[in-house]
């Protein structure tokens, strides 16, 4: 009986983790420079003294798929000192047409940045997309955020760093 109950409780750990919400307490965002699609290189470390949404995402994950209405929505409404950047993992050169034309389709308007060798993602140990971070305006990660967001959760979190 307890091998069973056991069982039980790992199964229910490993489906929500997924779509977990986790606070990261105090750690300081790496910086990074990478390039949008369009080609124009961002730095985090610019919008120091802002609040910065960093998701991690890619163009074939259903779930990320989901979450862009939800971006696009805030990205379109946000309040001044809130930046919105997604950072999208590829392998190859090819994946950057692929995503240019998706970006297209959803009507995307943020800014979408090219992480060509996966060394921003695994700099912040991305190990399922959709996966976000929301950073203070000192830098530091307040708040990570496996799977994808709902608008309700992304706005009680964002109520929360104002």
């Amino acid at each position: 009986m307890r091998k069973v109950l056991f069982c039980v409780s790992m199964v229910f750990v490993l489906l929500t983790i997924p779509n977990a919400s986790i606070y990261a307490g105090v750690q300081s965002a790496q910086d990074f420079e990478l390039k949008t699609i369009e080609g124009k290189s961002i730095q985090l470390s610019d919008y120091r003294g802002k609040n910065v949404i960093v998701n991690f995402w890619a163009h074939w994950c259903p779930p990320c798929k989901e979450e862009i209405p939800v971006l696009q929505k805030f990205y379109e409404e946000r309040e001044e000192n809130f930046v919105l950047l997604t950072v999208s993992p590829m392998e190859r050169a090819a994946d950057v047409e692929k995503m240019k034309s998706f970006v297209t389709q959803y009507n995307m308007t943020f800014p979408v940045l090219i992480d060509m060798k996966g060394e921003v993602s695994n700099s912040y140990r991305v190990l399922t997309i959709p996966t976000t971070f929301f950073i203070n305006p000192n830098g530091d990660i307040v708040h990570k955020q496996i799977g994808p967001l709902s608008s309700e959760q992304l706005y009680n979190i964002v109520h929360q760093m104002r």
